[in-house]
């Protein structure tokens, strides 16, 4: 028999029983280590492992389990079937408990095996075969092991479907859009900057921030671009500095200016301030180098240099339109009306009225002073006389009456210049000459616009009257005092002053209406100086 388990061993891969005997008598030594089979078998089952009654269990879940499956090739299983058998049967010499421990350990790994071999190793059934603690095949792949999760597994799927799909839409909406557009203040800016392809119906949302690309800063617009909304910033930065102009300028000792007198023509988007760099001495005599600095809100800075001369001033201030005053009691009266001053180099200078002693209410003569003073303390002066007269007409009736006039002579839709036209017609028409009139103007020019008579003195008086009530500035102007006197108008109708006399001359028709100052002196220089009069008692005329 043994010549047989060789042979067989050779042939078919079966082991000697004399290996059994030698080989696995070194795990029969159970007398010399203390411990019996059955110690060792009762501590395997304390850790865990099948004992003999868990092995048929085992046997039997495996042959209930794949007995209903296609088998699949020859191997493990046969082999340890074949295996197991020949152990049972043909291993009577084989100790007890080694039997029970090795029925734990299932069949041997395949192939033909002695039964001695495969009596000792139980693991071939345990690796083919699922266990009966195994009711459950393994997952497919790894999404079938997620679901199989629960609950929690579905969640981190969608949480991992919704980030991907966040990431997509970030990343096209990146390829379609600019997220921050810089500008220069001051400079414009379209939708198209934004985009990185042009589309003609993409627009600015209500929501987005107002823009002022005068003031520095950042805006969040809200653009609208097919199915997508893009948030993207504009911001405005101002990086260039102010731009102005530079003027010396001259002033007397100890009258200090603002820096800001020396720069014109400033040119930026924002807010500038000039200062000085090192501010002047106005004390000092005489000329200096002045730096001048520009700085606009962004803190952007341009320097720029003058010259200031400081002058010891000496000249008086000149007072010009001062002329006596004819008052009717109960009128208004206006001191300063077309009386002006002015300076070498006090531009601040100002005129101012003495009327001490004047009686409005008494008729009489009264002398009233106009005088100035500079910044250096140089004073001028000029006196002027006032005579208060009885009227026997009010300015209230009087601009009353021309109201009434102006109502038929004139419509709304005429302008200033053609509502002129027709005051100077109508006084030239309407009133006839006569050698006297009354010397308080509210009477002159009653007689003059009802009575429909008087010299200049009434064609002026009516003349004024209908001019103020039409809402046309003006004003009297008086011949220099000769053996004779003559009175008109001066009207102001936005564009300077210029000559309007209503009175007829007796030997020439002319029209005096608008006339420049050249025209009207060319005519007083060939009809002997009719019209010569104090130029420096009124305003520059055209």
């Amino acid at each position: 028999m043994a010549n047989n388990g060789q042979q067989r061993n050779r042939e078919g891969g079966y082991r000697s029983p004399g290996r059994t005997g030698s080989t696995r008598a070194g795990h029969d030594r159970a007398p010399s280590s203390g411990r019996s089979r059955g110690t060792i078998s009762s501590r395997n089952m304390e850790h865990g492992r099948v004992s003999s009654s868990r092995n048929e269990r085992h046997d039997n879940f495996f042959e209930e389990d794949y007995d209903s499956r296609p088998s699949r090739s020859t191997g493990r299983g046969a082999g340890s079937t074949r295996r197991n058998a020949g152990h049972d049967a043909g291993s009577p010499t084989r100790n007890p408990e080694r039997t029970t421990n090795s029925s734990r350990r299932g069949t041997g790994r395949g192939g033909s095996s002695s039964p001695s071999r495969n009596g000792g190793r139980g693991t071939t059934q345990r690796r083919n075969a699922p266990g009966p603690s195994s009711g459950r095949r393994k997952p497919k792949n790894k999404f079938s092991r997620i679901f199989q999760g629960g609950p929690l597994g579905i969640a981190l799927v969608l949480l991992a479907v919704v980030v991907l799909i966040f990431l997509a839409v970030f990343l096209i909406k990146s390829f379609l859009c600019k997220g921050t557009v810089t500008i220069e203040a001051g400079e414009s800016y379209s939708i198209s900057d934004f985009l990185k392809q042009d589309n003609p119906d993409a627009s600015f949302a209500s929501n987005s921030d107002a823009v002022d690309t005068n003031v520095p800063g950042k805006y969040k617009l809200i653009i609208k671009n097919g199915i997508f909304t893009h948030k993207c910033t504009l911001e405005v930065k101002d990086t260039i500095a102010p731009q102005g102009t530079a003027n010396d300028m001259s002033t007397v000792l100890g009258k200090e200016l603002e820096a800001s007198a020396f720069v014109t023509d400033i040119v930026d988007v924002t807010p500038v301030t000039v200062s000085y760099a090192v501010k002047p001495d106005f004390t000092q005599e005489g000329s200096q180098s002045v730096e001048l600095v520009l700085e606009d809100s962004s803190k952007n800075k341009t320097t720029l240099t003058a010259t200031l001369t400081l002058m010891r001033d000496t000249e008086a201030p000149v007072i010009t339109g001062v002329r006596d005053i004819t008052h009717s009691i109960g009128s208004g009266i206006s001191y300063k009306a077309n009386v002006n001053v002015t300076d070498n180099l006090d531009p601040d200078v100002e005129l101012e009225v003495n009327t001490d002693g004047v009686d409005l209410n008494t008729e009489g003569t009264y002398q009233v002073t106009y005088s100035a003073t500079d910044f250096s303390g140089n004073s001028t002066s000029q006196a002027a006389t006032v005579t208060v007269i009885r009227s026997n007409h009010t300015e209230e009736e009087i601009m009353g009456i021309a109201n009434d006039i102006l109502a038929e002579i004139t419509t709304e839709d005429m302008t200033p210049y053609d509502k002129a036209s027709a005051i100077y017609d109508w006084v030239r028409g309407h009133v006839g000459y006569a050698s006297t009139s009354s010397e308080a103007w509210t009477d002159a020019a009653y007689e003059g616009m009802v009575q429909g008579r008087g010299d200049c003195w009434a064609y002026t008086s009516a003349s004024r009257a209908l001019l103020t009530a039409a809402g046309i500035e003006n004003m009297v102007i008086r011949k220099i005092p000769s053996d004779t006197t003559h009175a008109w108008n001066l009207v102001d109708l936005g564009e300077g002053w210029y000559h309007f006399d209503t009175t007829p001359r007796a030997s020439h028709n002319e029209r005096f209406f608008m006339w420049t100052d050249a025209q009207l002196m060319d005519y007083s220089n060939a009809y002997g100086l009719t019209h010569n009069y104090d130029k420096a008692q009124y305003p520059n005329i055209n």
